[in-house]
């Protein structure tokens, strides 16, 4: 019988947000899944998100995305 290997371990390494010009936001997070029964496993995995946020902060991330480009357009112009 094979054992049973239990995942108690997930470390968020980072998180990516992306923004479209239409509006549409997508966070995709970078994380490693790890266990105490299979110490010799970890596997890194990306997994896209969006579907958990809501819509506030999906326009709260609009909102942030838009600053921070208005921002940084306005640094290489000067």
């Amino acid at each position: 019988m094979p054992r049973q290997v239990v995942f108690d371990t997930i470390a968020i390494d980072y998180g990516r947000v992306e923004v479209s010009p239409e509006g549409g936001v997508r966070l995709v997070v970078h994380y490693r899944v790890a266990s105490s029964t299979a110490p010799d496993y970890a596997q890194w995995k990306d997994r896209d998100v969006s579907a958990l946020l809501t819509p506030e902060e999906q326009q709260t991330i609009r909102a942030m995305a838009g600053r921070i480009h208005q921002a940084l357009v306005q640094e290489e112009l000067a």
